[in-house]
């Protein structure tokens, strides 16, 4: 019965926890409020911040999948992102309020007390709710009970890893197959095909998995028809782990479910939230770099005849072609049309400022200005040359998948020293597998992770000259 309710209110528990983190959110300011003013008074502009922000959560936050199910999914992840939520709404807001000139009403440190607090509550609450499940479950509640048709290698390895991740609050009662002797042992074998019907309906089943191939249509059609008046959930596993997919996901086009093979991770609400740090890290950085690109600028036309900038056509986001900007460190020089030759270890082309600019990589600096047109994103795939892009796409195996996103100025291979003159095939083979691991795992977390990581080793590289 326990098992019933938490199944039937789904709903309401997520409404509780809307209602909850809106709570908590109040609760944060009026603690700022009283550690910054000593009182639990707010001023009217301090109230009119606090509303907006409350009802911009109350709207915004369930566009993050806050309120979806979490189950099988870790808690870290869940953490993570309500974080993110909360910076964005916190910050998209504040500003708002410095170029309205309102942000002078407010002090600061109460500002950033209020964050801070109703950040560490939000993630303590998640925390309490998901360890108030986990206890329910390690006492046999909460628990979706699911049946597994198939007993095949796709089932059995299905059941071996809900058992290993036993938090995610799923319990296999066994497996239908006709045939006797085949699959996992650790599992009951419940029956045949024909006798699901029977066992549904007169076991208590949340689920049903099918793990069978597609080729088995008749067999799976017969039995949904046989179903079709039992109200359990019927899933489909896909037999597609054996296949390398770049963000693979199920949706639904005007009504037709659909599987997505290959698909870019930044659209949405994940663009936005990338399209929005990449624009104000580098607006912030071009501010506090301008004496560097000054110094740099010189020191180019001191050490040769020629411009200071130099722009180059690339591939960018889906394939379109980009002209990227960097400083010029090789001599003034033409090549032949359609010719790219890469800069290698003493290339007499490149002059001694250049070395030092390549070596640090200050040369890409200028790149900046492309990430503020929206051409180009802090972190990502490295831009190669159209020319580079033509040939290696002939040799290398989901070459043109790195195209998914948007070159960015870092990546990960870069960080992972996959970077500088790729003059055998299996160095660029190896940059683009590390590319599209970066596509595949993609948060915002891991592009701060890969900021952070070329702030200490990214500027400087034996490979790069």
């Amino acid at each position: 019965m326990e098992n019933d309710f938490f199944h039937e209110n789904v709903e309401v528990l997520y409404v509780f926890a809307r209602v909850i983190d809106c709570v908590i959110i109040f609760l944060a300011a009026i603690i700022s409020n009283l550690i910054r003013f000593g009182n639990i008074f707010f001023g009217q502009n301090y109230l009119i911040l606090v509303s907006l922000c409350i009802i911009t959560v109350y709207i915004l936050f369930p566009k993050f999948n806050l309120y979806a199910t979490w189950r099988g999914r870790s808690l870290l992840i869940e953490i993570r992102t309500l974080l993110l939520a909360w910076l964005i709404i916190f910050a998209g807001i504040a500003i708002v309020f410095v170029y309205t000139k309102a942000s002078a009403n407010y002090s600061r440190l109460w500002l950033g007390q209020w964050w801070l607090i109703s950040a560490f509550v939000l993630s303590f609450f998640r925390f309490c709710l998901r360890s108030f499940f986990w206890y329910l479950r390690k006492n046999g509640l909460n628990y979706k009970q699911i049946v597994i048709i198939g007993k095949g290698d796709l089932g059995s390895e299905a059941a071996d890893h809900l058992k290993r991740t036993s938090w995610a609050g799923f319990h296999v009662l066994g497996f239908f197959d006709d045939s006797s002797d085949s699959g996992n042992g650790k599992y009951p074998l419940l029956g045949s095909l024909k006798d699901i019907k029977e066992y549904v309906e007169n076991n208590h089943v949340d689920q049903i998995w099918f793990a069978m191939p597609l080729k088995a249509e008749e067999i799976i059609k017969k039995i949904l028809a046989d179903l079709q008046h039992c109200t359990v959930e019927i899933k489909y596993i896909l037999d597609i782990f054996g296949i390398r997919l770049v963000r693979h996901s199920i949706t639904e086009i005007a009504g037709i479910p659909i599987i997505s093979l290959s698909s870019t991770p930044i659209k949405g609400i994940n663009w936005l939230q990338k399209s929005i740090i990449d624009r104000v890290l580098a607006l912030i950085l071009l501010s506090l770099l301008l004496p560097v690109f000054i110094i740099i600028g010189i020191g180019i036309k001191i050490s040769s005849p020629g411009p200071v900038l130099f722009k180059q056509k690339r591939h960018g986001f889906n394939g379109s072609t980009i002209e990227i900007w960097k400083f010029r460190t090789m001599k003034a020089h033409t090549e032949e049309k359609g010719v790219v030759t890469q800069a290698k270890k003493n290339d007499d082309r490149i002059t001694r400022f250049g070395v030092f600019l390549r070596s640090t990589s200050l040369d890409e600096l200028p790149q900046f200005f492309n990430v503020l047109q929206g051409n180009m994103s802090m972190v990502g795939p490295r831009p190669h040359p159209v020319e580079l892009n033509e040939y290696y796409q002939q040799y290398i195996n989901k070459y043109g998948l790195r195209h998914k996103v948007k070159p960015g100025i870092t990546g990960w291979a870069q960080v992972n020293g996959w970077r500088g003159e790729t003059e055998v095939k299996e160095k660029m083979a190896k940059r683009i597998e590390y590319d599209l691991y970066y596509i595949e795992n993609w948060s915002i977390w891991f592009d701060i992770k890969i900021l952070v990581s070329t702030i200490f080793k990214g500027f400087k590289d034996k490979n790069a000259y």
